[in-house]
């Protein structure tokens, strides 16, 4: 048999779309994995398990869709009612046993991120209830979504054979609705709870920003939610938009939730310190001008003297240095952080 897929138009591009974001989200789980590993840590594996979770029941459904669209090869659904009707209930039975699929994968990747929120901001109390009450929220939307897919039609044999005597069907457009906005506003209230911790903390702007920008990233999964309603309300039967955008949808929750880990792979390649050392050669080239540190103002390398070591400055008076080890606090008015070491020039009178 011919594949001819790209006769019809949704069809191709769901065809596509699978072979590109099938490969694209395995890369980016096993590359969490891998991070996690070098990062050493032994407190996130649970967040491991759910994203490894969340990719399963990803290709699931990105499987069963290929499998579909090698069955129907082109035919409208229009066309699709005149096979065989044992052909015709079989892909609907597939078709029936594929949507659900696409609400735990929604559920283990935001469980990913609410328990590497509660991992690195667990100091604050009001905002480990707040990711308490969204974590809740998000396991009675997967549960209740979950149920209703399978039950879309009463009796269930009704969802593939027409035939039976009083079956009936829910309107999926209001259900669509309903559901895609609890989902995608429990994505926006992680962005919002995310960043207000983020300008809590004591760093810098700059790094602030780039958290901020980081966890923002979380937000596209939410707003291919409302594009989903606006495309497949009301044409759920009669196109196959609505599988599509499951699958772009969940294939960026599965990023979103990886991105945040990978800090140690990159560090272990090197990238940020060529990027630093590519910069930073770049800006020190161009301060070595009028707006740069003249030699007479730079300091003097510190130097031991036989019984301390003292530090020379601009001037020859001697300056003791001092080590401080500071432990951490988990205070209701600060949040834990690893033992700093402060060094500090005396200035011996």
């Amino acid at each position: 048999m011919t594949l001819e897929v790209f006769r019809d138009h949704d069809q191709g591009a769901a065809f596509v779309l699978i072979l590109v974001t099938t490969p694209i989200c395995t890369l980016a789980t096993c590359l969490r994995f891998l991070a996690s590993k070098r990062s050493g840590r032994k407190n996130n594996v649970l967040e491991d398990v759910f994203a490894g979770l969340s990719l399963a029941f990803f290709l699931v459904f990105c499987f069963m869709f290929l499998y579909l669209m090698i069955k129907m090869n082109g035919r409208s659904l229009q066309e699709l009612a005149l096979l065989p009707p044992e052909e015709l209930i079989h892909i609907l039975k597939v078709g029936w046993i594929m949507s659900p699929q696409y609400v735990p994968n929604q559920v283990f990747t935001k469980m990913t991120l609410i328990f590497l929120y509660f991992r690195i901001f667990s100091a604050d109390e009001v905002f480990v209830k707040w990711l308490y009450g969204l974590g809740i929220l998000q396991v009675m939307w997967g549960i209740a979504v979950y149920i209703v897919k399978f039950n879309l039609c009463s009796p269930i044999e009704f969802t593939w054979d027409k035939s039976l005597v009083g079956g009936t069907c829910i309107e999926i457009g209001p259900f669509l609705a309903a559901s895609e906005t609890i989902n995608s506003l429990i994505d926006f209230a992680m962005i919002g709870l995310a960043i207000w911790i983020v300008r809590s903390l004591r760093m810098s702007r700059g790094n602030k920003t780039k958290l901020a920008v980081l966890f923002a990233l979380g937000g596209l999964s939410g707003v291919i939610g409302f594009v989903k309603i606006a495309e497949a309300y009301g044409a759920a039967y009669n196109n196959i938009r609505s599988p599509i955008w499951d699958i772009v949808q969940m294939a960026s929750s599965i990023i979103c939730c990886c991105a945040p880990i990978y800090k140690p792979l990159i560090l272990e390649l090197g990238i940020v310190k060529a990027l630093r050392s590519t910069f930073g050669s770049s800006a020190h080239g161009s301060g070595s001008g009028g707006s740069g540190f003249s030699k007479k103002s730079a300091p003097k390398p510190p130097r031991w003297n036989g019984n301390r070591w003292t530090g020379g400055g601009s001037k020859e008076e001697d300056t003791q240095m001092s080590w401080v080890r500071i432990g951490g606090s988990a205070q209701a008015d600060g949040y834990p952080m690893r033992t700093l070491e402060v060094r500090q020039n005396v200035e011996m009178v």
